[in-house]
């Protein structure tokens, strides 16, 4: 801790009180110092000074954070905390970081006061929802009588209308419940053939009436692991990322889904790739946050609430995984869910 010994006993003093568990590490990650908060944190671990960030904060990576950011992580018998990461600058090269860590408690409280009463109210707008598209449906049958051709394509206004408004439902229900902070939903989790599930998903999907020439293709590469996770909360992650691609990509335009192993074999991917307008690299770093939307002018008549992302991402964390993205103006998107694999077991599916 020789870099750091001009810190003087004040200061250590003031960060020993602080609630907020603090540590400073190295560059590689091995910790050099931490408060009693941390101590207090972490009191299954001894000797914390002995010990690399890694072993202790799960998914730290020095390397991959080195200009400083945040993270939400959860502690199994703590509970979700806030990390944030602040590079240590020396006169020479990068001396260190400084990591924070502070409970989600009080906002957690809050939320979970909010996610309920969002849960009562999506629960009773489905009634009335599907009142209105069962007597739309029935308004089309012959049984009650011809209409006119404006007539029925009022109709078909409705229930594309009542379509819209079950998918925001779905999509504020999915935020509250899959929330990696405040969520409600019990995992259960199963070995699941992902190929059976992305190939149930893609056959079943139905193109909204504007959008009837993009027509999501899959293409399987054998051979496919089965994954440890819970079939619904991927369907609902693999469904969203359609719905964001059909949504964000010109009628003249493509999807294609395809499902194989990484080339270590650790990790099953589902790239889900679009040739729609693309995300700058600016906005790349803000998407995956709750009700965020990118602003163009191509997107002005395009509909949704900017959750779809927030919940694909807490979906893929709560399971162990990742979701990724790579995009160009202009030049379409991919977004890649990479599962962590539980166990080789195979399946003859093929490309």
């Amino acid at each position: 801790m020789s870099q750091f010994s001009n810190s003087t006993s004040s200061l250590l003093s003031i960060l020993n009180v602080l609630s907020d568990a603090i540590a400073v590490v190295d560059g590689v990650g091995k910790i050099l110092w931490v408060n009693t908060a941390f101590k207090n944190l972490f009191d299954a671990f001894p000797n914390l000074t002995e010990l690399m960030a890694n072993e202790v904060i799960p998914g730290f990576n020095p390397q991959d954070i080195k200009e400083g950011g945040e993270d939400t992580i959860s502690l199994e018998e703590k509970g979700t905390f806030h990390l944030c990461v602040y590079p240590l600058k020396g006169d020479g090269d990068e001396e260190g970081f400084v990591l924070q860590l502070n409970t989600f408690k009080p906002f957690q409280e809050a939320l979970e006061v909010q996610n309920e009463s969002l849960r009562i109210v999506t629960h009773d707008l489905r009634s009335p929802l599907t009142t209105i598209s069962g007597f739309s449906d029935m308004l089309l049958q012959p049984s009650y009588g011809p209409l006119t051709e404006r007539q029925v394509h009022a109709v078909k206004k409705i229930l594309a209308s009542v379509g819209q408004m079950a998918h925001i439902i779905d999509n504020l229900q999915d935020a509250g419940r899959f929330d990696l902070r405040t969520g409600f939903y019990s995992m259960h989790q199963e070995s699941i053939d992902l190929s059976e599930l992305v190939d149930r998903i893609v056959s079943g999907y139905i193109t909204p009436p504007e959008k009837q020439s993009l027509i999501p293709k899959l293409h399987i590469h054998a051979p496919i692991p089965v994954v440890d996770a819970d079939s619904t909360m991927l369907e609902r992650a693999i469904i969203n990322l359609i719905d964001n691609a059909v949504k964000y990509t010109p009628e003249t335009g493509s999807i294609d889904l395809h499902l194989k192993q990484s080339d270590d074999e650790s990790f099953l991917i589902l790239s889900v790739v679009d040739t729609g307008y693309g995300i700058s690299e600016e906005d790349q770093k803000r998407i995956f946050e709750r009700h965020v939307r990118v602003k163009r002018k191509e997107h002005r008549k395009i509909k949704g609430t900017g959750l779809g992302l927030f919940i694909v991402q807490n979906i893929m964390r709560q399971h162990g995984g990742q979701v990724k993205v790579q995009s160009q103006l202009d030049k379409g998107s991919t977004f890649s869910l990479h599962f962590p694999l539980a166990k080789r077991i195979t399946n003859p599916a093929s490309d």
